[in-house]
């Protein structure tokens, strides 16, 4: 037990520790943080003396260093020469007096049994005294941490001496640890703090990775920020990865095989990996997986995500393993648990995902036998641990029983050469297994893991020790003629013809607004030897839309794209045939996709005409905010008002502007009352403000202030390729406050809560700041998570549930100069918003078409064409106006006549009287929000279609689409529906939330 004793000097103060790291059978390293200008000493007593016997001193090394213009001071003593084994007792003493006590453990030299405690993630560490608790009892041999101990930034002090050190102080003294980084410790700390526990260990050349050896466990600790952290922000950002981090990529791979490779790797009984990114992580996937499993690696540790996920190896020749544990966060109580359905992923891109929950903590053991790794979560009003998962390898790789197998020809994939085979997978062992099935063709084997039928959605089937399964996996038969199969004990019989199948698969339909297209992304595979063409139809809502030739060798796979006309607005299902495929016809006549069809998705199109009310900004640069959503205007008393942002879908936007170019800092600042924080179900990193692609993760940022689901502020800006975000502060949750974050280049960050300072830190110099000067500033709305290169964003959403009542953006030269919104001087603003006056009306009007599409270019070509009707599809809330106008000219310039109508709300056609013929027609739109009890209300165009009439012809003009309202011209509060800004994209996983 550590204990600060009474008698120390009054001014020396122990600013981290003591804490102990690299532990080894015949010592480890006591370190402390304090200062310099006293005598340290260091003593050491084993319990195995007597009580006559001396204590004895070690040497004490002082290391001082100027970390961003703070002067810190770190003592260690490298203890050694003790046995293995035993238990010991120290104290530090400051000038002749004992300022701290402790005890520890040497670990045992010969070992046959392996015990850690595994945590990670721990930041604000709200379930630190509950992790104490369970430290102490379980007695581990050491600690691993996976990484992120702060809450903010690694070059935020306070988020290691008072977020770490002071909330486990007893632990830390007690029991040693060994620390991977994670993206939070990305700054000067984290190898300040623990830079030494890779001494006398073989490690990286940046000394950031390192490997141990204990108990018959290899265990090799990989810093993974060069790509899970920098390597990514680069590529979601846009930039060129470096010299330098590529040299840190190649240089800590190169060390990891080579260690891997080493005579106590290969000696080792088990052989672990741990390091901060994940297996799910696509740079870690990409990078870290091949080398592991070359390696023959039992274990991989990751963290990073919050959230646990068991993961499996698809290589079978060493049975599913590397097993790859994400573990949970050390953050806030969690303990959930789930396998899923059978039929479907947890994660759309991993059919090797084989569970997923969360929890707090994971303890693991490994003898000659077996390894065993046990997670454990907290509920929210509990100190008792329950058991989420537990994990069981054994000494060598096993594999399922195979029962009441049968062969047949696949029935519903009409391929002459699938087979589908069915049975039940039995896990007679004691550890956890893969349930491979093992085909022989004609002699040849051929080893499958993924089950169903969907292969969209098929997915490994993972069994516990005494756990059964059924399966259901399709094989096929490679070339004509007589096939004999084998699956354990049955055998079958089948004759395939020469084959002419043609595979496909419907991955996605995306649209492209600047095209006004769709484009359906699919995999064709030819199932024959020779080479094929055939026609490849695109249908959508049931009638052919397009029809192209696809040629494909023998076979051959090809990624195609097919582009078909923007649809319009609504919910369209999209489907592919191939060949002679035809669509199911319903009665009324109109195709229908088959909804078996393996090649078929919907597209939900939204590009609606509608009313944007305007926060009018009262700084001269005429920023005004686009009020999106519905959200309530609330009257104070003093006649002021303020938004409340009720719902999921309410926000405010600023669009870009010359003006809210701002390259060497800002000071921000939100007047804002945050109602509740998030729910577990919901998206944190709820926005205050934001511009950029996200709130972190990935998705890099010019400016965030965003509150945590445990109430913390965090703020932050990026440069190149690296994230500069930090934490600090507590939000005033149901209470009005201003939060002002301040950045300069040359002076660093400062974050203010109703003028207090609650965290700070330091300049960048001659770094750029990533401007992102063509994303607009949001209030209240977010995108969250990795960025997803298809559609170059994050998948989720994040909103704020609260109110706001000014919003203010100043130059860098209001730096330092107010730390509240009403003290930015006002000649520096550059954006303020009191929401004083704001707009509610605005009016479209469209470019000038003539109905036969091609530009009259002799007298006889100008024929006119009279407009008979105007379709108008509209959504009218009450308190709301439309009018549409109806122009004619002749001559694209000069209007000839006009008609004004009031469409209804709803689906309406209008007749038009009274107009005579003309050469061009355009509409123009008028169009008035409400005050519905405060609440906005906004009406909105989904299509315009004028019916018009030429000599012995009929022709449509529609205006329904984003390049169609574009087209146009916008006059005030009027403006196009943001495309997509409210969609999860489900048809994507993102490798953090899912």
């Amino acid at each position: 037990m550590t204990e600060r004793t009474a008698d120390h000097p009054t001014n020396v103060i122990l600013a981290a520790g003591p804490y102990l790291l690299g532990p080894r059978p015949d010592g480890l390293i006591i370190a402390w943080e304090a200062d310099a200008a006293h005598e340290w000493t260091l003593d050491v007593w084993p319990e195995d003396r007597t009580a006559s016997d001396p204590w004895e001193r070690f040497p004490v090394h002082t290391r001082t260093e100027d970390i961003e213009g703070s002067t810190c001071t770190l003592l260690t003593a490298y203890v050694d020469g003790l046995s293995s084994g035993t238990r010991h007792e120290y104290r530090v003493g400051c000038d002749g007096s004992v300022v701290a006590t402790g005890s520890f453990t040497t670990l045992r030299a010969e070992a046959d049994r392996a015990r850690l405690f595994l945590l990670s993630d721990s930041h604000m560490f709200t379930v630190s005294g509950r992790i104490e608790e369970r430290i102490a009892a379980y007695g581990p041999d050491f600690v691993v941490h996976g990484g992120d101990i702060p809450a903010g930034t690694g070059h935020q002090k306070e988020q290691y001496t008072q977020g770490w050190f002071a909330k486990i102080s007893e632990t830390l003294a007690d029991v040693p640890f060994v620390y991977t980084p994670g993206n939070h410790d990305d700054g000067p700390y984290f190898d300040f703090y623990f830079g030494d526990q890779t001494q006398e260990r073989s490690h990286d050349p940046f000394g950031r990775s390192y490997s141990l050896d204990h108990a018959g466990v290899h265990l090799a600790m990989v810093d993974s920020n060069s790509w899970g952290l920098s390597e990514m922000n680069a590529v979601n950002s846009g930039i060129p990865i470096d010299r330098e981090i590529r040299s840190r990529i190649d240089a800590t791979l190169d060390w990891l095989r080579e260690d891997l490779r080493s005579e106590s790797a290969r000696r080792a009984r088990w052989r672990m990996v741990v390091l901060h990114h994940p297996y799910t992580d696509e740079f870690t996937n990409r990078l870290v997986v091949p080398v592991v499993e070359e390696a023959g690696v039992d274990l991989v540790i990751g963290a990073h995500l919050h959230e646990y996920i068991k993961t499996v190896s698809l290589d079978q020749r060493r049975g599913g393993r590397p097993v790859y544990l994400t573990l949970p966060s050390a953050q806030q109580p969690q303990c959930d648990y789930t396998t899923g359905d059978p039929g479907s992923r947890l994660m759309s891109d991993f059919p090797e995902v084989v569970a997923t929950g969360n929890g707090n903590y994971a303890t693991l053991e490994a003898d000659a036998d077996r390894l065993l790794v046990e997670v454990f979560g907290f509920r929210e009003d509990s100190h008792r641990p329950e058991l989420v998962d537990r994990v069981v390898l054994g000494a060598s790789p096993a594999g399922a029983v195979l029962r009441q197998v049968s062969i047949e020809m696949d029935p519903e994939e009409g391929d002459p050469a699938s087979v589908l085979i069915r049975g039940r997978a039995v896990n007679t062992t004691r550890q956890g297994i893969v349930a491979a099935v093992a085909v022989s063709d004609n002699g040849v084997e051929t080893v499958h893991v993924l089950d169903g039928a969907d292969p969209l959605r098929t997915r490994v089937i993972y069994l516990d020790p005494g756990e059964q399964a059924p399966f259901a996996m399709r094989h096929r038969l490679v070339g004509a003629g007589d096939h004999t199969i084998r699956v354990a004990d049955t055998e079958t019989r089948v004759a395939v013809p020469e084959e002419t199948h043609v595979d496909l698969v419907l991955s996605r339909a995306r649209l492209d607004r600047g095209r006004s297209a769709v484009d359906l992304l699919a995999e064709v595979t030819n199932r024959s030897p020779h080479s094929v063409t055939t026609q490849l139809r695109a249908v959508q809502d049931g009638q052919t839309v397009l029809s192209t030739p696809v040629h494909l060798d023998g076979g051959e796979v090809e990624a195609v794209s097919l582009s078909v006309p923007h649809p319009g607005p609504g919910t369209h299902r999209f489907a592919l045939f191939v060949d002679t495929s035809e669509p199911i016809a319903d009665s009324s006549g109109n195709g229908e996709t088959p909804s078996h069809a393996p090649a078929a998705v919907e597209l939900a199109i939204d590009d609606s005409l509608v009313v944007t009310p305007l926060v009018r900004d009262r700084s001269d640069h005429g920023n005004d905010a686009i009020i999106r959503g519905h959200p309530r205007l609330v009257g104070r008393e003093d006649g002021t008002r303020y938004v409340r942002l009720d719902h999921a879908g309410d926000y405010l936007e600023i669009p870009p502007s010359p003006s809210l170019v701002l390259p060497e800092g800002y000071v921000a600042g939100a007047r804002t009352r945050i109602d509740r924080l998030a729910e577990p179900d919901e998206m944190a990193h709820n926005p205050l403000m934001v511009r950029g692609k996200g709130v972190g993760w990935g998705a890099t940022y010019f400016l965030r202030m965003v509150v945590d689901r445990t109430g913390t502020m965090k703020w932050g800006t990026c440069h190149g390729a690296t994230e500069y975000g930090w934490a600090g502060g507590a939000a005033k949750v149901g209470a009005w406050a201003d939060y002002v974050l301040a950045f300069d280049r040359r002076f660093g960050g400062r974050s203010f809560i109703d003028g207090d300072l609650v965290s700070d830190v330091p300049g960048i110099d001659d770094k750029v700041l990533n401007g992102y000067t063509d994303e607009p500033i949001f209030i209240g709305y977010s995108r969250i998570g990795h960025v997803i290169a298809d559609i170059a964003m994050p998948k989720y959403v994040t909103h704020l549930w609260g109110c706001v009542g000014d919003v203010r953006l100043a130059g860098p030269g209001a730096f330092g100069r107010s730390s509240r919104l009403g003290g930015m001087p006002e000649e520096d603003l550059r954006l303020w918003l009191d929401f004083s006056d704001i707009a509610l009306s605005g009016a479209h009007t469209t470019e000038w078409r003539r109905p036969r599409g091609l530009r009259a270019s002799y007298l006889r070509d100008f024929d006119r064409w009279r407009p008979t009707s105007l379709h108008v599809e509209a959504e009218i809330p009450p308190d709301c106006r439309v009018q549409v106008s109806v122009e004619t000219s002749d001559d694209a310039d000069r209007v000839l006549d006009s008609v004004t109508l009031d469409p209804c709300d709803g689906v309406d056609e209008l007749p038009l009287e009274g107009l005579p013929p003309a050469q061009y027609a355009r509409i123009t739109t008028r169009m008035t929000g409400g005050l519905d009890g405060g609440e906005l209300q906004v009406p909105r165009i989904r299509r315009l279609a004028l019916d018009c009439e030429g000599p012995g012809v009929r022709s449509t003009l529609s205006w329904s689409t984003d390049a169609d309202w574009r087209s146009g011209q916008f006059t005030g509060a009027i403006g196009i529906e943001a495309p997509d800004r409210l969609r999860v994209f489900d048809e994507y996983t993102d490798v953090i939330h899912g």
